[in-house]
């Protein structure tokens, strides 16, 4: 009895419970497969969009150091030109294929002929609605590859587009804002700070002279007057500096300078305050003020904000370093507009001064005001004569970068990225 026992639970697992624990192991083994099969995918989709991020971001930055104009010529320049000149992605990322770059319109379709931008005339007109496409097909990258499609919106407030606004003339723009080429002034706060200082001034004098004058018979109480006063008074001169770099005492760079871009100020008919250019006072902060190589200087931009009368802007370029350009100096002059509700900038007309034996190494100047006046020369130049007829409200376009699967351009479902850069940058 005992022994039919021992023989009974040997026997193992029937094929019943066999068949059974297979089916059991197969409900759990699958949702689990597939838990690792979508974790797989999942993975593998966000580092190829952590990859496009990066892709998209370098190429935002690459386009901010261009004009528009650069951007239009590299996506039609020859084949020569190509692979020296396109830089938006490395050209090995390519493989130096230049057909797999291309204008483009909304839907994707290759544009025929020079597109935007025609290289034998060198001239450029916009779509009729203000935004350029350009595609970059097949980019490849760390074993993926990628289409991307870059937008320039170069629309401004009005609505109005680069090619209309500057009637079929090419807008200066600024091509990097940290390029050691430029050299960028923007206006601030300087006119608020520049009232605060004339209505320290003003009640300072009127304390004094009230103090000075106690007891005194028939004297009239002197009573500061308001913000709004001052405000209307207000003149100011803009002024480019540029001066030697010591490296030691008495020892000057011949390569280096000093420059600074700043306002000074005076408040005609305000009691205690500077009532002329001469006398005018310097508002903190400047606009600009650094060392930067006389080899690579070649644009100043000066940025700001007018509301009355003539701008005077004051050269001061020390003969000292002036003889160690190695170029001469491209200087814009571009009013703004007034308050971020308008896209209008103020009428007004310049003035250039340059400062006693001051250096005068200006090659062209560029600015929206209805008349500038080169006082070394006495000359006037007008509008159409080289200068910029247009609003300064657009100075550098709108860039946006989708990145989508390779062959799968405009395709929702294959986008991995969406960049844009600021608006007016």
């Amino acid at each position: 009895m005992k022994q039919w026992n021992r023989k009974k639970k040997n026997q193992g697992f029937s094929l019943v419970e066999l068949l059974a624990s297979i089916v059991i192991l197969a409900i759990i083994t699958v949702p689990l497969l597939s838990y690792f099969v979508s974790a797989s995918v999942y993975n593998a989709r966000a580092k190829a969009v952590q990859d496009a991020v990066a892709l998209s971001q370098s190429i935002i930055e690459r386009c901010k150091d261009k004009s528009l104009e650069d951007i239009a010529r590299s996506f039609h320049s020859e084949n020569g030109e190509f692979l020296s000149k396109f830089d938006l992605v490395p050209v090995d990322m390519l493989g130096r294929d230049q057909s797999r770059i291309k204008e483009v319109d909304a839907s994707g379709a290759a544009l025929a002929g020079t597109g935007s931008y025609d290289m034998v005339s060198g001239t450029f007109k916009n779509s009729d609605n203000g935004l350029l496409y350009y595609a970059i097909r097949n980019i490849q990258d760390d074993g993926k590859a990628y289409d991307a499609l870059i937008t320039l919106d170069t629309n401004i407030l009005s609505g109005k587009t680069y090619y209309d606004t500057n009637v079929n003339k090419p807008l200066y723009q600024i091509k990097a804002i940290q390029a050691p080429q430029n050299i960028i002034g923007v206006e601030t706060t300087q006119d608020a700070r520049a009232v605060i200082l004339m209505s320290d001034l003003n009640r300072n004098y009127c304390e004094e002279e009230n103090a000075a004058h106690a007891g005194d018979s028939g004297w009239s109480y002197k009573i500061p007057v308001n913000g709004a006063a001052i405000q209307t008074a207000l003149c100011r001169d803009i002024y480019i500096k540029i001066e030697p770099y010591e490296v030691r005492p008495s020892e000057y760079s011949t390569s280096q300078a000093k420059v600074k871009l700043y306002y000074k100020y005076y408040s005609p008919g305000i009691e205690g305050c500077p009532q002329a250019p001469d006398s005018a006072l310097e508002a903190e902060p400047p606009l600009y003020q650094e060392t930067v190589s006389l080899e690579d200087m070649k644009n100043v931009y000066v940025f700001f904000q007018r509301k009355k009368g003539v701008e005077q802007i004051v050269l001061d370029i020390d003969p000292a370093v002036g003889v160690f350009f190695r170029r001469n100096i491209n200087l814009y002059l571009l009013c703004q507009a007034e308050d971020a509700s308008s896209n209008l900038a103020a009428a007004f007309d310049a003035s250039i001064n340059p400062v006693g034996t001051s250096y005068l190494k200006v090659d062209k100047v560029y600015s929206n005001a209805g008349k500038v006046s080169k006082n070394n020369d006495g000359s006037d130049v007008k509008e159409g004569s080289g200068y910029i007829s247009s609003k300064a409200a657009l100075r550098m376009m709108d860039v946006k970068v989708d990145i989508y699967k390779a062959g799968e351009l405009l395709e929702p479902d294959f986008l991995y990225a969406s960049i844009r850069s600021a608006k007016g940058e």
